[in-house]
Protein backbone atom coordinates (compact mmCIF):
# COMPACT_ATOMS: atom_id res chain seq x y z
CA UNK A 1 0.00 0.00 0.00
CA UNK A 2 0.98 3.73 0.00
CA UNK A 3 1.78 3.85 3.58
CA UNK A 4 4.59 1.18 3.29
CA UNK A 5 6.06 3.09 0.06
CA UNK A 6 5.63 6.41 2.11
CA UNK A 7 7.11 5.18 5.02
CA UNK A 8 10.24 4.10 3.73
CA UNK A 9 10.77 7.05 1.35
CA UNK A 10 10.48 9.06 4.62
CA UNK A 11 13.74 7.19 5.98
CA UNK A 12 15.21 7.08 3.00
CA UNK A 13 18.23 8.90 1.62
CA UNK A 14 17.65 11.36 -1.77
CA UNK A 15 18.94 8.89 -3.64
CA UNK A 16 17.15 5.98 -2.73
CA UNK A 17 13.94 8.15 -3.29
CA UNK A 18 15.13 9.09 -7.07
CA UNK A 19 15.64 5.47 -7.75
CA UNK A 20 12.54 4.55 -6.33
CA UNK A 21 10.38 6.66 -8.22
CA UNK A 22 12.99 5.42 -11.95
CA UNK A 23 12.11 2.30 -11.00
CA UNK A 24 8.39 3.27 -10.96
CA UNK A 25 8.56 4.79 -13.77
CA UNK A 26 10.33 1.77 -15.41
CA UNK A 27 7.38 -0.05 -13.99
CA UNK A 28 4.94 1.80 -15.74
CA UNK A 29 6.60 1.56 -18.92
CA UNK A 30 6.79 -2.24 -18.79
CA UNK A 31 10.30 -2.41 -18.37
CA UNK A 32 11.78 -4.71 -15.25
CA UNK A 33 12.85 -2.47 -12.14
CA UNK A 34 14.45 -4.13 -9.21
CA UNK A 35 16.46 -1.78 -6.98
CA UNK A 36 18.70 -2.03 -3.35
CA UNK A 37 16.81 0.58 -1.05
CA UNK A 38 17.72 1.39 2.32
CA UNK A 39 15.94 3.22 5.12
CA UNK A 40 16.55 3.82 9.01
CA UNK A 41 13.76 2.67 11.05
CA UNK A 42 12.82 4.34 14.39
CA UNK A 43 15.95 3.06 16.60
CA UNK A 44 18.47 4.56 13.94
CA UNK A 45 18.38 0.96 12.57
CA UNK A 46 19.23 0.75 8.75
CA UNK A 47 16.98 -1.82 6.71
CA UNK A 48 17.87 -2.84 3.48
CA UNK A 49 15.29 -4.48 0.55
CA UNK A 50 15.65 -5.94 -2.35
CA UNK A 51 12.79 -4.68 -4.31
CA UNK A 52 10.73 -5.25 -7.39
CA UNK A 53 7.83 -3.32 -8.86
CA UNK A 54 6.09 -4.50 -11.51
CA UNK A 55 2.03 -3.83 -13.15
CA UNK A 56 -0.94 -5.53 -12.97
CA UNK A 57 -2.72 -4.63 -16.21
CA UNK A 58 -6.38 -5.06 -17.57
CA UNK A 59 -7.38 -6.48 -20.69
CA UNK A 60 -6.77 -3.71 -22.97
CA UNK A 61 -3.63 -3.53 -21.49
CA UNK A 62 -3.73 -0.45 -19.04
CA UNK A 63 -2.25 -0.48 -15.78
CA UNK A 64 -4.61 -1.06 -12.74
CA UNK A 65 -2.21 -1.29 -10.14
CA UNK A 66 2.01 -1.27 -9.34
CA UNK A 67 3.08 -4.07 -7.02
CA UNK A 68 5.56 -3.65 -5.08
CA UNK A 69 7.58 -5.97 -3.42
CA UNK A 70 10.06 -6.32 -1.27
CA UNK A 71 12.38 -8.28 0.63
CA UNK A 72 14.25 -7.62 3.41
CA UNK A 73 18.29 -8.44 3.13
CA UNK A 74 19.47 -6.58 6.07
CA UNK A 75 21.19 -9.61 7.42
CA UNK A 76 22.59 -10.70 4.28
CA UNK A 77 24.35 -7.29 4.03
CA UNK A 78 25.02 -7.27 7.57
CA UNK A 79 27.02 -10.54 6.72
CA UNK A 80 28.54 -9.42 4.11
CA UNK A 81 29.81 -6.69 5.36
CA UNK A 82 31.30 -8.35 8.17
CA UNK A 83 32.79 -10.75 5.84
CA UNK A 84 34.90 -7.77 4.32
CA UNK A 85 35.92 -7.00 7.78
CA UNK A 86 37.10 -10.11 8.75
CA UNK A 87 38.91 -10.80 5.05
CA UNK A 88 40.79 -7.19 5.49
CA UNK A 89 41.91 -8.04 9.21
CA UNK A 90 43.22 -11.24 7.42
CA UNK A 91 44.93 -9.17 5.06
CA UNK A 92 46.48 -6.90 7.49
CA UNK A 93 47.44 -10.07 9.73
CA UNK A 94 48.79 -11.31 6.57
CA UNK A 95 50.79 -7.63 6.12
CA UNK A 96 51.91 -7.70 9.30
CA UNK A 97 53.32 -11.05 9.10
CA UNK A 98 55.85 -10.14 6.30
CA UNK A 99 56.84 -6.87 8.09
CA UNK A 100 57.96 -9.43 10.89
CA UNK A 101 59.33 -11.84 8.66
CA UNK A 102 61.23 -8.84 6.79
CA UNK A 103 62.37 -6.91 10.31
CA UNK A 104 63.03 -9.97 11.37
CA UNK A 105 65.67 -11.15 9.05
CA UNK A 106 67.35 -8.04 10.24
CA UNK A 107 67.86 -8.15 13.67
CA UNK A 108 69.32 -12.01 13.39
CA UNK A 109 72.58 -10.90 12.13
CA UNK A 110 72.67 -8.40 13.98
CA UNK A 111 71.82 -10.15 17.59
CA UNK A 112 74.65 -12.96 16.09
CA UNK A 113 77.42 -9.92 16.13
CA UNK A 114 76.45 -8.15 19.60
CA UNK A 115 76.72 -12.03 20.78
CA UNK A 116 79.82 -12.78 19.38
CA UNK A 117 81.17 -9.68 20.50
CA UNK A 118 80.08 -9.84 23.78
CA UNK A 119 81.87 -12.97 24.45
CA UNK A 120 85.16 -11.71 23.13
CA UNK A 121 84.48 -8.46 25.68
CA UNK A 122 84.23 -10.90 28.54
CA UNK A 123 86.84 -13.43 27.11
CA UNK A 124 89.72 -10.13 26.73
CA UNK A 125 88.69 -7.97 29.71
CA UNK A 126 92.31 -7.05 30.83
CA UNK A 127 93.14 -5.57 27.52
CA UNK A 128 90.04 -3.74 26.69
CA UNK A 129 88.11 -0.78 28.54
CA UNK A 130 85.51 -3.68 29.21
CA UNK A 131 83.19 -1.15 31.25
CA UNK A 132 82.51 1.03 28.19
CA UNK A 133 81.72 -1.94 26.06
CA UNK A 134 79.51 -4.00 28.15
CA UNK A 135 77.65 -0.89 29.02
CA UNK A 136 76.73 -0.70 25.68
CA UNK A 137 76.22 -4.04 24.33
CA UNK A 138 74.34 -4.44 27.43
CA UNK A 139 72.03 -1.20 25.83
CA UNK A 140 71.94 -2.78 22.08
CA UNK A 141 70.86 -5.98 23.46
CA UNK A 142 68.24 -5.15 25.58
CA UNK A 143 66.85 -2.98 22.80
CA UNK A 144 67.64 -6.06 20.64
CA UNK A 145 65.61 -8.38 22.69
CA UNK A 146 62.47 -5.88 22.94
CA UNK A 147 62.83 -5.65 18.75
CA UNK A 148 62.47 -9.60 18.76
CA UNK A 149 59.45 -9.44 21.22
CA UNK A 150 58.00 -6.60 19.04
CA UNK A 151 58.54 -8.94 15.93
CA UNK A 152 57.08 -12.01 18.25
CA UNK A 153 53.72 -9.90 18.86
CA UNK A 154 53.41 -8.92 15.27
CA UNK A 155 53.51 -12.80 13.90
CA UNK A 156 51.08 -13.78 16.45
CA UNK A 157 48.73 -11.11 15.11
CA UNK A 158 49.04 -12.56 11.67
CA UNK A 159 48.42 -16.40 13.01
CA UNK A 160 44.43 -17.91 12.80
CA UNK A 161 45.90 -20.50 15.32
CA UNK A 162 47.63 -19.48 18.85
CA UNK A 163 50.41 -21.09 19.85
CA UNK A 164 52.39 -21.63 23.08
CA UNK A 165 56.27 -20.64 22.93
CA UNK A 166 58.63 -23.08 24.98
CA UNK A 167 62.03 -22.36 25.81
CA UNK A 168 64.27 -25.63 25.48
CA UNK A 169 68.44 -25.50 26.37
CA UNK A 170 69.49 -27.77 23.83
CA UNK A 171 72.85 -27.88 25.13
CA UNK A 172 71.20 -29.65 28.51
CA UNK A 173 70.43 -33.05 26.81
Amino acid sequence: GENILRSILTGSSDIDKLKLNEAIQKAKSKESSGLLLSYFIENQREVFLDCDISTVNDEQGTIMYLVFEAKDITEKIELERLYAQAQKMESLGTFAGSIAHDFNNLLTPIFNYVSILSNEIQMNKNRIDSNLFENSFSKIQKLLNRAKLLVGQILDFGKKDILYLEEIDLSSS
